[in-house]
């Protein structure tokens, strides 16, 4: 069930103790750079709470309940119903929807600076469905939204950051897949931007656009290494789909595509995608994206607010 949280305290096998000792190590004993490491590989699925909640700081952030007023609850009730859609999951029973609704309904009261932003029902259910209880995917959600992930203005109106960011991948494609960029300046127009589809894979934290097993590996990094795995990450996408890209010859095609980039993607093994978005780490080792906040800055600085003659 979803509103169930994933226990870690139940007696482990002999196997699974070795385990539980090499992640809870480097948990217990602040070792975060062995941690790391670790979390390149893949989070077991029965550790993924506690390992995520260490690490965005929300297991230090008790949850205090408080139920949000009418008008937001009117603009989260319009949002359910579409959850199901937006994940593909037809199966979302009342007993789901009800955790669903606790935690969005919880974290909009807590952070009225905010509100509540489409995106937020689907990285909620993200966490619920990665078997968080509600409580915690609760903590989860604040601890990403409100600057421990996340950037703090992402969610505020008018996202100006997010705006941003979109032209700061624009750049990042032009500087890592440059075969790519001057097809897609070629066919979209100098200016023109992925924007139309990739806003949705910021504010969904690639819910919208990731097979599951897929996006908790992206998460597993993102949780750890904070904002700029998002760009990692859209980079190894762009990368897989790459080929099919070259061969689309209208802004039609190019954004059919990429609207559909489940489907490519659900065919690559899922240890293939992190490779490419993050295999130029060390196997071992691959402990810090090559795309920096210091990168994703300076990038900023270069591209916002963009000039009457593009960017």
């Amino acid at each position: 069930s979803l509103s169930g949280s994933v226990s870690t305290a139940a007696v482990p096998s002999y196997t699974d103790e070795e385990e539980y000792g090499r992640w809870f190590a480097g948990l217990d004993g602040r070792d975060y750079d062995k941690l790391y490491s670790l979390i390149a590989e893949g989070i077991p699925a029965r550790f993924r709470r506690q390992v995520w909640m260490e690490c965005t700081g929300a297991l230090d952030k008790p949850v205090n309940y408080v139920d949000c007023s009418s008008s937001r609850r009117e603009e989260i009730e319009l949002d359910l119903p579409r959850t199901t859609v937006a994940t593909r999951n037809s199966s979302y029973d009342d007993l789901a929807l009800a955790s669903l609704r606790y935690v969005l309904y919880g974290y909009v009261a807590a952070s009225p600076g905010t509100g509540y932003c489409q995106g937020m029902n689907k990285i909620a259910y993200g966490l619920l469905s990665a078997g968080l209880g509600a409580s915690d995917a609760l903590a989860m959600l604040q601890a990403v939204l409100d600057g421990g992930v996340l950037p703090e203005d992402m969610f505020r109106s008018p996202m100006v950051g997010l705006q941003a960011d979109q032209l700061v991948l624009d750049e990042l494609v032009a500087r890592k897949l440059p075969l790519l960029s001057e097809h897609l300046r070629a066919k979209l127009g100098s200016t023109a931007s992925l924007a139309p589809v990739t806003v949705s894979w910021f504010l969904s934290l690639f819910v919208d656009c990731l097979p599951e097993q897929h996006r908790l590996r992206v998460w597993d990094m993102l949780f750890a290494h904070g904002y700029a795995v998002i760009f990692q990450a859209c980079l190894g996408i762009l990368e897989l789909c790459q080929d099919a890209l070259m061969q689309c010859t209208t802004p039609t095609e190019i954004y059919t595509l990429l609207q559909n980039v489940r489907d490519v993607v659900r065919h690559v093994d899922v240890d293939e995608f992190v490779e490419c978005a993050f295999g130029h780490m060390p196997t071992r080792q691959r402990c810090r994206p090559s795309v920096d906040m210091r990168m994703i800055e300076e990038i900023r600085h270069q591209v916002w607010p963009p000039s009457a003659s593009g960017h």
